[in-house]
């Protein structure tokens, strides 16, 4: 059935050993992060295939797929404090920021006897989690230290998920930095310092990572080749993932709408240019499932014009033959992959999986 993610499963197994390779010669472990394909199980047993020894996702139920899996395993958004049991119980580590969530997870880590680690999130500046300020960094962690089922693994930081900032020069050495200052400061050695996503590992690639950074939380360089900026990483393969819609009716019609208008259902006032009859077609494919900011139909000639929840119409004026059950295939920006994925009306067809 359409719409339809087609999913190479070799190709993303090739970035994901280039990635682990690349990582490893530097001194680095990669984290495969699997959110943005919702854990789907076939992708993420691609990263143990290759070699990863840590898998790590932004939701407890996908980690709840891995329970099985010998990796450790990540809870990379700062835990919300009604999800503790199950943190514990199906997360090794976890991404923190706040001292009070932590002595709840102390506590439940007594109670299930187990010794839980966590990587404090420092503020660089992209203004997403983590603490601002070296004192008040210095001072969570001092309190961390005095927990006795909670172990302060390291710290980290998140780079250009919210704000765009980028990776630099200036901000990788100011990260590694203050690693130094807080071993000193709290007596003791920190075994990981995790600096951040797909960008910093392109970052990597080009002008290399002070020697103390040793972690780096990859997820879309894995099944898209690319880095938050769009970028494309040399040496990894783009568009391992694309997905297949439907045409469900071709008509010529005027480009302008008729009649009276106002904002459409999602707020939008929308404004077109008149440029007289045109053939237009649509796909059975609408925001509920991928928003049309982060798709590109393949079909030369072909481009998007307007889309509602479950409909999305295309100029097909200058692209030949198109009919009603045809199929038109799209690329996908990391936007679309994480709706697609997370849609319950997107079928999912494997390329290359081994039965």
């Amino acid at each position: 059935m359409y719409p339809v993610l087609n999913i190479d499963l070799n190709r993303i197994e090739q970035n994901m050993r280039t990635i682990l390779w690349e990582c490893r010669k530097r001194g680095i472990e990669p984290m495969g992060i699997t959110k943005a394909y919702c854990a789907d199980v076939y992708i993420a047993q691609k990263l143990l295939d290759a070699g990863f020894c840590k898998i790590g996702d932004s939701r407890l139920k996908n980690l709840k797929n891995f329970q099985d899996w010998r990796v450790e395993k990540i809870l990379i958004r700062i835990p919300m404090s009604c999800e503790v049991k199950e943190l514990v119980t199906y997360a090794d580590t976890a991404l923190i920021s706040s001292v009070d969530t932590a002595r709840l997870i102390d506590a439940e880590a007594q109670k299930q006897q187990k010794l839980f680690k966590l990587i404090l999130m420092m503020e660089l500046g992209d203004l997403r989690e983590g603490i601002y300020g070296y004192e008040a960094l210095l001072k969570a962690a001092k309190t961390l230290e005095q927990m006795p089922a909670v172990h302060l693994q390291g710290i980290g930081t998140n780079i250009g998920c919210v704000s765009g900032v980028t990776p630099s020069a200036e901000n990788m050495a100011r990260l590694a930095q203050i690693k130094k200052r807080l071993e000193s400061d709290i007596g003791r050695k920190l075994e990981v310092l995790s600096a951040g996503s797909s960008d910093v590992f392109g970052f990597m690639m080009r002008e290399g990572l002070p020697d103390r950074i040793n972690e780096l939380r990859i997820g879309e360089a894995t099944i898209m080749g690319t880095n938050g900026a769009e970028e494309h990483i040399a040496g990894l393969a783009e568009h391992c993932i694309t997905l297949d819609a439907q045409v469900v009716e071709v008509f010529e019609k005027p480009s302008v709408p008729l009649g009276d208008r106002s904002i459409n259902p999602f707020g939008e006032a929308v404004e077109v240019e008149d440029i007289g009859i045109r053939r237009r077609a649509i796909v059975a494919l609408g925001r509920q499932d991928v928003h049309l900011a982060f798709l590109k139909p393949l079909k030369k000639g072909a481009y998007i014009l307007a889309q509602s929840s479950d409909h999305t119409v295309l100029d097909v004026e200058e692209c030949g033959d198109v009919y009603v059950g045809d199929v038109l295939t799209f690329q996908l920006k990391y936007g679309g992959i994480l709706s697609a994925f997370t849609s319950g009306y997107v079928d999912r067809s494997y390329l290359s999986r081994a039965e």
